[in-house]
């Protein structure tokens, strides 16, 4: 009878999956080197996601179906070490141990990784301190190296895109109303700005104007620009495992508070405030869809842009419930005995706190900042 395996084929991302170590030229050298071992492949783990992260989803699946008795498995294959994990030595050592407790062994396809050896063998004994791994100081090093490699590389490449963004570019998804265009620039070379996308600015505008002639309330606006047709973008659902497209979403009617959401953010006002800016507005490079006194007018007073020569800054105001169809939450709550004590360190307001659901339904409650600051 042959020992049962499964594959294990991992990418960083969606876009790492398309292009140079596909999925499926790891599961195909994995697939190759288990047939020449002599084993079964029973099952075949491809997977998208970082593999730097503590909580991995997926990978703790192939872990839990490796340990799961009835599957019977015997060893676990994958290209190299760097494509099982980025964590480092003491996390791989940690996993190996797991897997050994339950009689699985790890391999790679380069035989970086040996059989492990029982010191006591020749008596029939076998003892925790007894049985080993003579290769574990290269595997070790192995682990180490991805690690330094994955840090590396992200210091360099999210490091110069925060550089670039504190410059006033761009260098995420568009918003909406916006489309990412390449520009080339005389001190910083090719570089990414927003520009209008046509129909959808057309309806930021109606949004802006809309809440500006005071003539309608909220719902009303957003009722209006439905009437008028408007959408969400569509996006591609894609694959929590695999990422692979699989279908479309979106096309979402507007909700109010995705239209409130869209007044107070001031990237619409050519200003740029996020993580990559420590959360302290800058002028972007490119022009927004509304003016600065159109955005502090359509925002009621509850967040104002004030311009002091050639910066700018971000003013709270302090009725951000002004607005009566939003519901006051309790503060008694239980889950959350800090709400409105802790401040925000980015706006200095009170932070609140919510739940969200994971797929088995639990909630899992969470302190954060309304306006989007990440605590």
């Amino acid at each position: 009878m042959k020992d049962r395996a499964v594959i294990m084929a991992r990418a960083s991302s969606s876009k790492q999956a398309d292009q140079g170590d596909t999925l499926e030229a790891q599961l195909e050298v994995c697939g190759n080197y288990a047939l020449k071992m002599g084993w079964e492949v029973v099952k075949k783990f491809p997977l998208v996601e970082s593999g730097r992260k503590m909580e991995r989803e997926y990978f703790e699946e192939v872990l839990a179906y490796c340990e799961n008795p009835k599957n019977n498995i015997k060893y676990i294959v994958f290209k190299n070490i760097s494509r099982f994990t980025r964590q480092g030595s003491d996390v791989y050592r940690e996993i190996k141990r797991r897997m050994r407790k339950v009689g699985v062994q790890l391999r790679d396809i380069y035989g970086t990784i040996g059989k492990d050896v029982n010191t006591l063998e020749s008596f029939g004994l076998e003892y925790s301190w007894s049985r080993y791994s003579p290769t574990e100081s290269s595997e070790t090093h192995e682990a180490d190296k991805a690690k330094d490699f994955a840090r590396d590389s992200l210091t360099q490449m999210i490091g110069a895109e925060i550089g670039y963004v504190r410059k006033g570019y761009w260098n995420r998804r568009p918003p909406y109303g916006f489309q990412n265009k390449k520009i080339d620039t005389a001190d910083d070379g090719e570089r990414n700005i927003l520009i209008p996308e046509k129909i959808e600015a057309d309806f930021v505008k109606k949004m802006y104007a809309l809440r500006c002639s005071r003539t309608l309330d909220d719902q009303e606006i957003v009722d209006k620009l439905n009437s008028f047709g408007y959408l969400s973008r569509e996006r591609k659902q894609r694959d929590r495992r695999t990422r692979k497209v699989i279908g479309k979403n979106g096309k979402m009617q507007l909700t109010v508070k995705q239209f409130q959401k869209y007044l107070a953010n001031p990237i619409y006002a050519g200003v740029i405030c996020e993580k990559w800016t420590l959360y302290k507005p800058l002028r972007a490079k490119f022009p927004g869809l509304v003016t600065i006194d159109s955005f502090n007018d359509a925002n009621l007073g509850k967040i104002r842009l004030v311009e002091s020569g050639t910066d700018v800054h971000i003013q709270y105001g302090e009725n951000l419930t002004a607005n009566k169809s939003i519901k006051r939450r309790s503060k008694s709550n239980p889950l959350y005995p800090y709400r409105g004590i802790v401040m925000c360190p980015m706006c200095n307001q009170p932070v609140t706190g919510s739940a969200s659901k994971g797929m088995s339904g639990k909630a899992y409650p969470a302190y954060h900042c309304s306006r989007g600051h990440k605590l």
